[in-house]
């Protein structure tokens, strides 16, 4: 296997600074800016961060339900059968780009024809999870989606199976995985060659002033995922051991305001 993407594990000093910005941002102490393009394992401004897991396809290739699109087509409204957060909004469904990305906005472009560089301001399409955007070919492939697992714990699978890149180029197969619960976003992949075009993924939120990328705009014939597995997560919960150290720490920059005026 050609693994030409090297990931590194990610330090407690970093999870904790993302749960100290976001949390600056949650209580009106500082206004976000559109931040500048942030590779794994971040994190990004809002607080998401990645790490590489084990390759575990789902393969719901015959059990989930088809998903018939053409050729640079958004599907209509998908149910998850659960809430999910991303980026600090709570959604209920998504729609399914034949182009590789799922997005929780309604009248979603396309994506046609390749994977830009995020984040890049764009509104549209934006708010999105990108497991392997570029101009891929459906009608050649095929696409499922499955809500698997108990209440509570449920996961939302969208797979794409041997989808070549347009017209009839090298296949790809990959996996978009939304955890319930916990909000974590997984990735996973089979074969995932690239066609010499350019390939984005990771995530950006809506109007895409934020993102964190794996792949971004990547024009290279191997893109490093192939039989790989990677996971997104968001901030810590105020409720957790990080997240409340994140909150003290914030505390205790009050206090120190406070002395000092």
């Amino acid at each position: 296997m050609n693994t030409t993407t090297t990931f590194k594990s990610i330090s407690l000093s970093g999870v904790v600074l993302a749960s100290t910005v976001s949390a600056i941002a949650v209580f009106g102490l500082t206004t976000a800016q559109p931040a500048a393009a942030v590779s794994f394992p971040g994190p990004d401004a809002f607080g998401y961060r990645g790490a590489e897991i084990a390759n575990n396809l789902r393969n719901i290739s015959a059990s989930g339900t088809f998903l018939s699109l053409d050729d640079d087509e958004v599907s209509g409204a998908i149910s998850l059968g659960f809430n999910f957060d991303f980026y600090g909004n709570t959604y209920s469904e998504v729609y399914v780009s034949s182009n590789g990305f799922l997005t929780f906005n309604p009248g979603s472009d396309e994506g046609c024809c390749s994977g830009p560089s995020l984040p890049d301001g764009s509104s549209n399409p934006s708010n999105l999870v990108a497991g392997f955007w570029n101009d891929l070919n459906n009608p050649q492939g095929n696409i499922r989606y499955q809500t698997t697992g108990s209440p509570g714990s449920q996961k939302f699978v969208v797979g794409f199976y041997n989808v070549p890149n347009y017209l009839d180029g090298p296949q790809v197969t990959f996996e978009m995985i939304l955890h319930e619960g916990s909000n974590n976003i997984e990735l996973q992949y089979g074969a995932a060659p690239n066609d010499d075009s350019s390939v984005t993924i990771g995530i950006t939120n809506n109007g895409s002033t934020d993102a964190l990328t794996l792949v971004n705009a990547d024009f290279n014939l191997d893109v490093g995922v192939s039989n790989r597995g990677f996971l997104i997560t968001p901030i810590p919960e105020p409720s957790s051991g990080l997240g409340l150290l994140a909150l003290g720490l914030l505390g205790a920059g009050a206090a120190l305001k406070r002395h000092w005026n």
